[in-house]
């Protein structure tokens, strides 16, 4: 892709370099035009070089993800009356640098529930974060979990709504590299239709990466 953009960007500068010569070899002396020129050819060149470098910058860093496939929820019994769900968030970097110092934060919506960027729940429990990973290279993963104690009424009322299909989970990201900083927000339907499926996600708005 990068040799592309540096490709269509020479023919554009070779265009337009050939038209300003026709056109100042008319209007002034050719001495004059090719000075002109050549002026106007750096003049080009450094915004190309500009462009790739925003290029650059926007497509050669970490990206980081939530990925569900093949994953399913795991319960665990310790002894009696202590039940506990672990809902595990697979969190992958596609990107082609590392992340450094990830956050991952999951928050827990009632269907009806409007779900922006940093808002609340009214209903469940505020942002459990998952602890902070320190770095993950390019194509690798590590896998997260959410607990639920199922003897707390909260984890418990959660836990059946996710049963019923009724909740939504936004999944915040924040990671940095070289400097930047970097957020990743997805935002989905949950339900645990069978032990069977396990699992099951479907995307819906806020999706954001930057």
């Amino acid at each position: 892709m990068r040799t592309t953009f540096k490709v269509i960007g020479s023919l554009v500068i070779g265009g337009l370099y050939i038209a300003f010569l026709m056109w100042a070899a008319k209007t002034y002396d050719i001495i004059l035009a090719i000075s002109l020129g050549a002026l106007a050819v750096a003049t080009a060149a450094a915004i190309s070089n500009l462009l790739s470098l925003k290029w650059s910058r926007d497509t050669i860093r970490p990206f980081l993800s939530c990925q569900h496939a093949h994953i399913k929820t795991i319960i665990v019994t310790a002894k009696v009356g202590s039940e506990q769900v672990n809902i595990p968030f697979r969190i992958c970097n596609s990107g082609s640098l590392p992340a450094a110092n990830i956050n991952t934060d999951i928050d827990f919506f009632e269907r009806d529930e409007e779900v922006s960027d940093s808002n609340q729940s009214n209903k469940f429990e505020i942002a459990t974060r998952i602890p902070i990973e320190p770095m993950l290279l390019p194509n690798a993963e590590y896998i997260g979990s959410y607990i639920l104690d199922l003897p707390k009424s909260n984890d418990a009322m959660l836990w059946e709504n996710i049963k019923k299909g009724t909740v939504k989970v936004r999944i915040r990201i924040s990671y940095g590299c070289l400097g930047r900083q970097f957020l990743t927000i997805q935002t989905e339907e949950i339900s645990w239709p069978s032990f069977e499926k396990g699992l099951v996600f479907v995307p819906i708005s806020p999706q954001k990466w930057k």
